[in-house]
């Protein structure tokens, strides 16, 4: 499969299948302190997954403990022409050449601001923002 769209994929059956899991066994766990902020879990998700803002809840029930979501950029953009996910076998690598592909800042902060309105409080959740790229502004 693709592995652009392998990543989609992965989002969307995540999203599809994290409402039936149960959060008791997360809410069990000892906090932990990172930086003075109290996170159920050490592991994080970095920006760059979650590019238009709509996996917080999901990735909290998977038990992460802290979400990166975005980079957003001032107006939505595509990003870099295909392919740019590509798999590189013989490294057990990807190579991620896919720009600043978002919704921009406006539509990615409603998207967001949407989702965490839903969790607890504690749930440590950053927005990254980004400027335009530099293979954008040359494709124009």
């Amino acid at each position: 499969m693709d592995p652009e769209l392998a990543h989609y994929a992965t989002d969307f059956a995540m999203r599809l299948v994290t409402p039936l899991l149960s959060q008791r066994e997360f809410y069990f766990q000892k906090p932990k302190t990172i930086f003075d902020r109290k996170v159920m879990s050490p592991l994080g998700v970095a920006a760059g997954f979650d590019k238009y803002c709509r996996a917080p809840r999901y990735l909290f029930k998977l038990g992460f403990g802290f979400i990166e979501s975005g980079s957003l950029t001032p107006q939505p953009q595509p990003g870099n022409p295909r392919p740019r996910l590509l798999r590189i076998p013989e490294h057990e690598a990807l190579l991620n050449k896919m720009g600043f592909n978002n919704p921009g800042l406006l539509q990615g902060w409603k998207s967001l601001r949407h989702r965490i309105a839903k969790l607890p409080k504690d749930h440590l959740v950053a927005l990254s923002l980004g400027t335009v790229s530099y293979t954008h502004l040359r494709a124009h």
